[in-house]
């Protein structure tokens, strides 16, 4: 998200809404992604209970703040993307 992109900034400069119409978010260009797909009892998360899955990703010193979007689908719901979403933003530490 940081440094903005230019059709972002662009936009911001120019007085108008970087959101697209009909949308609620502005739509990032995505830097990364991990898919996962996890086999029949390779991860099962209770009610109640939390789980942390990690990934490395690197990235160019130029980046100050991310934006992580996560989703795992019910597989009780398929075929439909029914799940759950996290959105996190981090703000990363500036380069010495």
């Amino acid at each position: 998200m940081l440094p903005l992109p230019d059709r972002v900034s662009e936009k911001i400069i120019a007085g108008k809404d970087p959101v697209k119409r009909g949308k609620s978010e502005v739509q990032w260009d995505g830097l990364h992604s991990h898919k996962v797909k996890w086999k029949k009892g390779d991860c099962q998360i209770e009610p109640g209970d939390s789980q942390e899955i990690n990934h490395d990703f690197i990235l160019g010193a130029e980046i100050r703040t991310v934006e992580v979007y996560s989703h795992v689908t019910n597989e009780a719901k398929r075929p439909s993307r029914l799940g759950w979403d996290l959105t996190t933003l981090y703000d990363l530490p500036t380069p010495q």
